[in-house]
């Protein structure tokens, strides 16, 4: 909203502020993966490790092959544990960081879902295309959260790319 812009991909979007996304599955999900992160104290000043194989495997590649998951598990780096307290404390933080100004957002939007993953909760992605005055929803059959990875990486480029076509979005660059 603060950027110009001929369109937006979002992809496997996470949770804006002022949408409500608490499930059993979510609470499990960030509990396994950034559990002890939230655990010690002052959270928002330390790195988030990555999570171990195996977490990884059934919350994050749970449809990759296993050779495309080791690929992508042995690059993985610390992230900032910063971001992820704003993301599940939205409601307790005074930048907005996860705020969108949805209206104000007037060119083409493209949120994107992987039909299996399980870090986003399902209902996140159509709540969130819906914000948008152009927005339009597709989900990857059969992809995990890695919707750029793997198998599902041509299927969401091809998405991409009609989608680009059909909203004439390069043209309007």
């Amino acid at each position: 909203a603060r950027t110009s812009h001929a369109g937006v991909v979002a992809a496997c979007p996470g949770i804006p502020a002022g949408i409500f996304a608490v499930t059993p599955t979510t609470l499990r999900s960030v509990g396994s993966l950034f559990g002890r992160l939230y655990l010690q104290p002052r959270p928002w000043a330390k790195p988030l490790y990555p999570p171990t194989w195996q977490r990884f495997r059934q919350w994050i590649a749970n449809t990759q092959t296993e050779e495309a998951a080791h690929e992508l598990f042995a690059d993985f780096v610390c992230e900032s544990g910063r971001a992820y307290c704003e993301i599940l404390f939205a409601f307790l933080d005074r930048g907005k960081a996860t705020t969108v100004n949805f209206a104000a957002v007037t060119t083409p939007v493209l949120v994107i879902r992987g039909e299996c993953d399980r870090l986003i909760p399902p209902q996140i992605a159509p709540k969130t295309a819906a914000r948008y005055q152009k927005g339009t929803l597709v989900e990857i059959p059969r992809s995990d959260h890695l919707v750029f990875f793997g198998e599902a990486l041509p299927v969401t480029m091809g998405y991409i790319d009609d989608w680009i076509a059909r909203n004439h979005v390069l043209a309007a660059a």
